[in-house]
């Protein structure tokens, strides 16, 4: 029996916080573009050093993860996030709008692990 999918696809746009290695802070409405059990790519403005923690703010409460991977992107950066409490994430209280199941054809960027 296959494992079930637990990667997708989404669009979502929502709060992310963190301060960088000066210690000044940013804030932007990032766009969640994948989402797994435990990680995410946020599209952002501004990059994120890997090992930066960062809080994202969902409809119902904030949580807070870890900056895995920072790479540039045509339209700013693509921040591979992994998530310290998955139970709150995808497989817990949120859940995107919309959720494409991604294949082994259709990853063209990494998942946060």
């Amino acid at each position: 029996m296959p494992a079930p999918l637990t990667e997708f696809r989404c669009l979502e746009m929502m709060p992310v916080r963190w301060s960088d290695e000066a210690g000044n802070p940013h804030c932007e409405c990032a766009v969640l573009h994948e989402i797994g059990s435990g990680c995410g790519l946020f599209q952002t403005d501004q990059p994120a050093a890997p090992g930066t923690a960062v809080r994202i703010q969902l409809p119902q409460q904030e949580i807070s993860g870890v900056v895995e991977s920072c790479e540039p992107d045509e339209s700013g950066y693509i921040l591979g996030v992994s998530i310290d409490s998955p139970q709150e994430w995808l497989e817990g209280r949120y859940r995107p709008s919309v959720l494409i199941p991604l294949t082994g054809n259709d990853l063209d960027l990494p998942m946060a692990s």
